[in-house]
This record gives structure tokens, C-alpha cells and sequence, in this order.
């Protein structure tokens, strides 16, 4: 389906700069010279010149050729009422830069092609940024170029298109040796007819005689019709099936402009392809794995930042039954997931891979589980992630309901959109996994460094990283960064199930996967548990307007024991999906302390809870 093009320049000269931005995953829409000798850039809006034209102009990628004549290099840019980032600036943020010399050493398109290294690109050291007071920004960084005819791309965060996926990927396979299976596929078409591809990364044990089928069964889902193009017209074939593995999904770019994901992805692909990695032949031995790099092509392609050429958060549209016309990489990705799940082993894992601009660090969303068992095993893979990176921050992950069904705000893009409709919370309803995850990268850097502990066992000390030390200044983010968040991924999936062979987990504070799953449970918990609490210490609590006087009022310490009690009740209760009515308390005057009095008793009624359901 054609779309109009988006704004882009092409050889614009402006005072001896020559401006372009009709490539790949390009974004720039104007460029003219300021009265104070800047450069004034506008970025284009995602799907901009359209009816579905969005506000986000967060996402710039552009080349500048310097032709000026005489001694002068340095250029100053300055782009003005951009998507306000303010929280993302404030802590650092800066965008890239790379001479175009660099890319054509590194390959042109297959400049990620070694799975490590930034790619040529670097952080630029001076730059400037400035919330204004109608919710944009201003952005300005300098440059100095070398020399006459020098030629320079700048981005927003560190790039990674559409063509440079395919060229990656397609090139990466090509090294595989040994028992290491790998198979590209054609999986669909999008809607403006740009192939989105599926990676399957596993071993030659367990293959069965048999194809894997076109999926026909779980048109329920989504329809299938649109799947394996190339298979369906005889010019490909589908890979055996593994009726003795399980599976993992893994995805990324719903969401054009959020390239960290990218990175994470090529990670943990970078851990399957090595042969002599013990961690990586157990994880080829037991699953077979499924990757989709680019979910969004028309978005990345057009240089969009959240949305694809029509004005759609991809991200909204997974559930109830996705189009397979207006959103075909998404209705084939829950495809996916259904299927696997009905087969032999099941659906081990499936992550789709996200940016965030204002929440630092590395962390998780999940699905909130109301049954408890399931609730720690959901919480207790976020826990060993942060046992073997470095970046993962647990304490920032969200597993709460509200965050789960919580509806976008006005001021989103796509105001009254449900997360119900994301990828993790249909993934969980279409197929019942209790770990489908939403994993989100800043662009910019962490609250601080875990400590990653040795890993522990035969040839560890030779093949895994050596131990990192915990710090509280974290340096900016890099592609290595976010790869080593994807490595985390494949040995966090060996030690939830008790199969890493280098195991960091003995080393560090937990010492064993089952005392990992015990903090789980206390926290679990003492945080339901506190929930009840609260709601029982707050009938003792007046209104807003008495809370100074409601802080000098508490009961008697007889009244705190019948509390406790009754807390207790009210927990024991819950978990076996009872009603409780709990009383009104006495207030009596008992002075300042009261009040924290009461909080103690609960808290260790809390505690006593914990014990008593799991001991």
C-alpha cells in the first residue's frame, strides 16, 4: 500500500553545508542558516503530510557534507520545538555522530555485521538542551569537521535500519558452523511490502522428518493467510520441527525509533552463534529459538519514532485479534506465540525488546499473575537478569495490574490506547506464559551498576566475562551495553531452569536459584499483605483535613494485637479468595508515636504471614 513519502532533503546546500536525508531510516526536513550563524534543522513528524500525522519528532538522522572554502570547520546545529526529552537531556544524554569514512571501513550496510563495537559512531561532547514551555524542546550540538568534502551522519541515538538489519543478519548466518542450525525465513510482508524476516537459532539434535507447518490451525489468533510467502509460492521451505524443545520469541522495533532493542537482540543472537560457549550449547540443545529484528520496517525505514506509516502505535494493536492487512508482522508474531504453545514443550519465554526516553536503566515490564506461584516465577527471571548484567535495575521492573491495563494519557500519541493491546499482555492471554515480558533500555545510561558475580563451573573463568564491580556513576550506554543485556537473557533462561553450566548465581548475595525464589516470595508476600494492612489501618485515619490530629490518635496496645490478628485473618483470607469485614478500631489518645506503632505491629504481622503460608 503506497504512502506518501516523508519530508526529506537531498543535496541542500546551505552555505557551503550540504544536507541529506533520503536514505534508510532517515529523518530531516529542513535545514536553513540563523542570523547567529547556526544551522536551524526541523526533524518531520511520524507520518507527517498525512491525516494520521502524530506528534512525535523526537527520532533525527541525517548526513552533512562540508564544502565550505577557507580555514573555518566548526558548524553549529540547533533544532527547535522537537518532542520535549528534558528527563532524558538532564542525565547526559547526547546524540551521535560518525564520519561516513568510518561506516564504508566497517562495511556501509554490514557495519553491525561483528556483533560487538559501537560501529563507528560516538557520542558527541558538546551539546545543549532546553524544555520550552508548550511541551517541546530546543537541541544544539556542535561539530568540527575535518577538512573540505568531509561527510558526517548525526542521530538521535545510535542507528540501526532497515536495510542494515537485513545485510546484518543475512551476513551473520553465514559464519554458522558446527551443529548450529540457523534458518532465515521470510515470515510476511508489511503493509508497504517490506519483507519482515524470522531468525531460528537452535542445534541438529532432536529433528524431526517433518516441516514445520504454514500455522493454518491458529487462524483463531489472526489470519494465516498472509504467513511464509516464499514457502506458500514453492521457492522455500519451512525448517524441521524440534517436537523436543521448547520455544523462545524474541522481538523488536515495534517502535522504529527505540534502536537499543536492536542491540539487546543481537546480544543474545551473538551467545547462540558461538560454538565452543558452553552456556550457548545448552541453550541450542534445549530450545529453539525465534527471532523477529524488525516488526516496524515501514516505520524504521521512514525514520518514524513511535508509530508506522499510518499513525499506528503497533504496540496497541496485539489484542483482541490483529489485522493481518494493516498490522501483518504483529497478527503473525501472535501466531507464533499461540502455536508454540500448543506444542510438545511449550512457550519457554517470549521478550519483546523496547527503548525508554525518561525511566533510567534497564528493567522489565510484566504481566501481573493472580495466582502466587506463578507471580514469583514471573518476578524471579527480572531477578536472576540482574544477577548476570551489569545494567539490569530489578528495582525498576513493574508487574503491577494497574501498569498492565493502564490506558495512554491525553497527551500520548494515542490517547485512550489500552496496554492491553501490547505485546506481553496479549502474548499471556493467547497463551497462558506466565513469563512474556516487555524489556525496556534507556537511550542514555543507568541509576547505577549491578555487581555480576564470577561464573562458577568447568571452563567459566576461560569463557564468561570476569566479575563487575557494582558502582553508583554508571557510564553512558553503548551498543555493547544493551548486547550484554541479550547475553543475560539466554543465561538467565539456563539458571531459572537449573541448567547454566557457568553459574553467577552461587556467587552472589542469593547464593542458590531457590533462595532467589524465597526473596521472591517474602517480598511477594509482604507486599500483599501490606495492601490488606493498609486498608485495615487506614479506617483508623481521618480525612485530609483531621491528618494532624489523626497523627497524635492510635489504639490501645490491646487494640494493636487484635489487629495484627485480624490483618492476619484478612491475608489468609484472601488467598483462598474469601470476604472479610474488619472492624472499626477504638482511637484512644496515645501521642505522636502512635502512629508508628501501629505500622510496626502490621509490619511484623506481615512478616508472620510470610512464614506461616510458606514454611
Amino acid at each position: 500500500m503506497d504512502r506518501p513519502s516523508p519530508p526529506s532533503l537531498t543535496d541542500h546546500d546551505v552555505d557551503g553545508l550540504v544536507f541529506n536525508s533520503s536514505f534508510d531510516h532517515a529523518n530531516l526536513k529542513d535545514a536553513q542558516r540563523a542570523r547567529d550563524g547556526a544551522w536551524d534543522l526541523c526533524m518531520a513528524k511520524d507520518a507527517e503530510n498525512t491525516s494520521n500525522e502524530k506528534r512525535s519528532s523526537t527520532w533525527f538522522y541525517f548526513r552533512v557534507r562540508d564544502e565550505r572554502d577557507g580555514p573555518k570547520r566548526q558548524a553549529r546545529f540547533r533544532f527547535a520545538g522537537m518532542a520535549r526529552q528534558g528527563q532524558l537531556y538532564k542525565h547526559g544524554h547526547r546524540p551521535v555522530v560518525r564520519r561516513m569514512k568510518d561506516k564504508e571501513q566497517l562495511g556501509g550496510a554490514k557495519c553491525w555485521s561483528s556483533l560487538t563495537g559501537s560501529g563507528g559512531w560516538k557520542r558527541l561532547s558538546n551539546c545543549s538542551y532546553r524544555d520550552q514551555g508548550d511541551r517541546t524542546g530546543d537541541l544544539q550540538f556542535d561539530y568540527m569537521f575535518a577538512d573540505k568534502g568531509d561527510e558526517a551522519e548525526f542521530a538521535f541515538c545510535f542507528p540501526y535500519a532497515y536495510e542494515e538489519s537485513l545485510a546484518t543478519h543475512r551476513e551473520v548466518l553465514t559464519r554458522v558452523t558446527g551443529d548450529i542450525v540457523a534458518y532465515n525465513e521470510l515470515l510476511c510482508f508489511s503493509a508497504e511490502g517490506r519483507r519482515i524476516e524470522m531468525l531460528t537459532i537452535t542445534d541438529n539434535h532432536g529433528a524431526d522428518k517433518r516441516e514445520e507447518d504454514l500455522l493454518y490451525g491458529h487462524a483463531d489468533v489472526a489470519s494465516t493467510s498472509h504467513l511464509f510467502p516464499e514457502v506458500r509460492d514453492g521457492t522455500a521451505t519451512r525448517p524441521p520441527r524440534y517436537p523436543e524443545k521448547a520455544e523462545v520469541i524474541i522481538s523488536a522495533r515495534v517502535h522504529p525509533g527505540e534502536t537499543p532493542a536492536s542491540f539487546v537482540l543481537d546480544g543474545l543472537l551473538e551467545l547462540l552463534l558461538r560454538p565452543d560457549d558452553r552456556r550457548a550449547k545448552v541453550l541450542r540443545r534445549n530450545y529453539v529459538f525465534r527471532f523477529i529484528p524488525q516488526l516496524n520496517p515501514d516505520g524504521v525505514h521512514r525514520g518514524h519514532y513511535r508509530h508506522d506509516s499510518y499513525g499506528v502505535n503497533l504496540n496497541r494493536v496485539y489484542w483482541p485479534s490483529p489485522d493481518s492487512e494493516k498490522a501483518p508482522a504483529q497478527a503473525a508474531l501472535m501466531v507464533l506465540a499461540k502455536a508454540a504453545s500448543t506444542r510438545p514443550k511449550g512457550l519457554a519465554l517470549f521478550v519483546d525488546l523496547h527503548a525508554h526516553a525518561s525511566k533510567r536503566g534497564v528493567f522489565i515490564y510484566g504481566n501481573h499473575l493472580e495466582d502466587t506461584e506463578q507471580h514469583i516465577e514471573n518476578r524471579l527471571y527480572a531477578l536472576l537478569l540482574s544477577v548476570n548484567s551489569s545494567h539490569f535495575d530489578y528495582h525498576a521492573c513493574n508487574f503491577s495490574k494497574e501498569h498492565m491495563l493502564r490506558c495512554d494519557g491525553p497527551s500520548a500519541a494515542t490517547p485512550g490506547a489500552s496496554a492491553e493491546g501490547s505485546a506481553r499482555v496479549a502474548c499471556m492471554r493467547y497463551t497462558g506464559l506466565a513469563r512474556a515480558y516487555t524489556l525496556e533500555c534507556n537511550y542514555n545510561c543507568g541509576r547505577l551498576t549491578n555487581n555480576v558475580p564470577k561464573a562458577s563451573g568447568e571452563g567459566a573463568q576461560r569463557g564468561a566475562s570476569p566479575e563487575r564491580p557494582a558502582t553508583i556513576t554508571p557510564e553512558p550506554f553503548t551498543p555493547d551495553s544493551w548486547r550484554e543485556v541479550g547475553r543475560a537473557l539466554g543465561a538467565s533462561l539456563l539458571d531459572v531452569t537449573g541448567m547454566n553450566p557457568w553459574d553467577r548465581v552461587k556467587q552472589s548475595r542469593y547464593k542458590n536459584v531457590q533462595l532467589a525464589r524465597r526473596f521472591i516470595e517474602d517480598q511477594t508476600v509482604r507486599k500483599r499483605a501490606g495492601a490488606v494492612a493498609l486498608a485495615v489501618h487506614s479506617v483508623a485515619r481521618m480525612s485530609s483535613l483531621r491528618t494532624r490530629k489523626a497523627a497524635r490518635e492510635s489504639t490501645s496496645t490491646e487494640d494493636i494485637r487484635k489487629l495484627a490478628a485480624d490483618a492476619r485473618r484478612a491475608v489468609l483470607a484472601s488467598q483462598k479468595k474469601e470476604e472479610v469485614t474488619l472492624p472499626r478500631l477504638p482511637i484512644t489518645k496515645r501521642g505522636r508515636k502512635a502512629t508508628s506503632k501501629v505500622r510496626a505491629a502490621l509490619r511484623m504481622n506481615a512478616a508472620n504471614v510470610g512464614r506461616a503460608t510458606f514454611v
